[in-house]
Formats: structure tokens, sequence, C-alpha cells
């Protein structure tokens, strides 16, 4: 997790916690992100308002990878029970695939690992391999998978029932 704060550092990022001042900056990075967010029936990214972005401040730490001082990714953190808890990683489209997201989760999960946790959750679409990827090199394993089940109407008669896998 290191290198990966380290490598983000050495190309000029900044990677810190980040106080309710910077709620207008998430607020702007989610809106820019919103529609990439992957769609399915498990997972969803509804666009919060600036109201719910500034509160999340009540509930979670937040941690932002800043190229100067424009805010190009985020990730929301929180503690729930014995273990942090990953609510969504976000990070502007000309970032991704330079170690950025890693990086901030890993920045995220540093800081907490100091205040004494030792485990940590997160979820992501498997449609997401960027996201799947980042979590499987910072050491997560996937303990649950969620799946989707549309009924097939093309085939369906009275009284049958098709399922498919989406």
């Amino acid at each position: 997790m290191r290198d990966a704060v380290v490598r983000a550092e050495a190309v000029g990022i900044a990677l810190r916690e980040l106080g309710p001042d910077f709620s207008d900056d998430l607020f702007s990075l989610e809106y820019q992100n919103n529609a990439d967010y992957p769609l399915t029936p498990a997972t969803t990214q509804k666009l919060r308002d600036a109201d719910a972005i500034r509160g999340l401040w009540d509930k979670y730490r937040i941690f932002g990878a800043l190229d100067g001082a424009r805010l190009v990714a985020a990730t929301v953190i929180g503690q729930k029970a014995d273990r942090g808890e990953t609510q969504f990683t976000s990070v502007l489209s000309a970032y991704r695939g330079r170690g950025i997201g890693k990086a901030v989760k890993a920045a995220s999960i540093l800081a907490l690992a100091e205040d004494g946790l030792r485990l940590f959750s997160t979820g992501g679409a498997g449609v997401n391999e960027a996201s799947m990827g980042a979590n499987r090199a910072l050491g997560y394993t996937i303990e649950e998978r969620w799946r989707s089940y549309e009924r097939d109407i093309g085939s369906a008669t009275p009284n049958s029932y098709g399922c498919s896998w989406v």
C-alpha cells in the first residue's frame, strides 16, 4: 500500500485526508464521474446533491488525491464495528489507469490502520475491472458475490419462468 502512495506522490499527486472545505470539489468530482459508474441490478451510484456530499463528513472520513489544487480522486471510508468500510472511490477519467484510485484508497486504509483497524471491506461491480484490479492489488479478497437474475421474457410461457444470468 505504501508503494501505491509513493508512486502517486512521485508523479506530483498529493494524497491526504480532506476536510469539509472540500465538499464543493467532491461534489464536482462526483458530478463529472456519475455517468461512468457501473449500473447493474446490484450496484448503483446515485448522484448526491451538494447537501448530501457535505453530510458525508458527519459519518465518514474522506481522502483525496490532488494534482496541484485540483481534486482528481477521492475515497470515502468509514468505520463499521471492527472494520474500515470503503463507501466509494472516484477518479477523474483523465487520471484513470495511472494508479491514482489505488493510491487514494491505500492512503485511507493506511490512515485507519494507524488508528488500530486491521480489517477492511469494500464493494464493487464485477464489470468494473479497474476497480476490482485495484482492490486485488491492495490485498482484498472476494468473500461474497451478488447474483442478479432477470426473467427471460422471450421464452416464457404461462406457468413457465426462465432465468438468465445478467
